[in-house]
């Protein structure tokens, strides 16, 4: 595995479930939703985990909260899913 090589790596594959891993430890965050498979919408998750590193935090804890954010505020979007845009996700965001 993966992170078995490379222990001090944070892992995280984004799709239908998203699972993060780190050493012998492995999360699954259930909360997608069709919404996130949108263009652009992995950048916005990468900005997250970004922007928490630079305020401090670890890179698991950063990955978990930021992965959870990205996926509250996609399934907080209340118009139609085919119209959410790396910005909507953004502003759902500041909103929790």
């Amino acid at each position: 595995m993966f992170t078995n090589k490379y222990p001090n790596v944070t892992l995280l594959l984004k799709g239908a479930n998203t699972i993060i891993a780190k050493a012998e430890k492995r999360y699954i965050n259930n909360h997608g939703t069709p919404n996130l498979s949108k263009g652009g919408s992995g950048d916005v998750l990468s900005g997250l985990i970004a922007s928490l590193l630079a305020q401090g935090y670890n890179s698991l804890d950063a990955t978990i909260t930021a992965s959870l954010a990205h996926s509250f505020a996609a399934a907080n979007f209340s118009k139609n899913s085919y119209s959410l845009s790396p910005q909507d996700i953004i502003d759902e965001v500041t909103k929790l």
